[in-house]
């Protein structure tokens, strides 16, 4: 028997999916729908806080060539009736593990995201590496 948090659940990851398959199809108007009008992601570079208008221009110049998120795992988090929090665990060709987590909002029936944060995933040993720190500072 189907809970009803699975079924919030199934409905909240739409936009989740929406969205890595927007980004590995390079399909704008799919990203579009994913996020609410305000969104912003965050990347792993500084700098990198886009609007959603800001990430869509991203992806067009792209030229049709997406980049490929495998998703691994995800958790959803209810805040509210109306927000969730999640996590990903992400497997990417040239960066390897990645995690996005962020916030949805229900609005009109639908899961939208309205924060969006992909960060890489390091382990503590080569974080705290004295050649790591040296790296960061210069």
């Amino acid at each position: 028997m189907t809970s009803t948090f699975q079924i919030k659940r199934a409905a909240a990851s739409i936009p989740l999916d929406q969205h890595l398959h927007a980004v590995k199809t390079a399909n704008h108007d799919l990203l579009r729908r994913a996020f609410t009008d305000q969104a912003h992601f965050l990347g792993t570079d500084d700098g990198e806080l886009w609007t959603i208008d800001q990430l869509v221009e991203l992806l067009c110049s792209t030229k049709g060539q997406g980049w490929e998120m495998v998703l691994k795992n995800r958790e959803v988090f209810f805040i509210t009736a109306n927000v969730l929090n999640f996590i990903e665990f992400l497997e990417h060709d040239a960066h390897g593990a990645m995690r996005g987590s962020g916030a949805l909002l229900l609005i009109a029936g639908e899961w939208k995201i309205q924060s969006y944060t992909l960060s890489s995933s390091m382990p503590n040993r080569v974080v705290t590496a004295t050649d790591f720190v040296e790296c960061l500072s210069a």
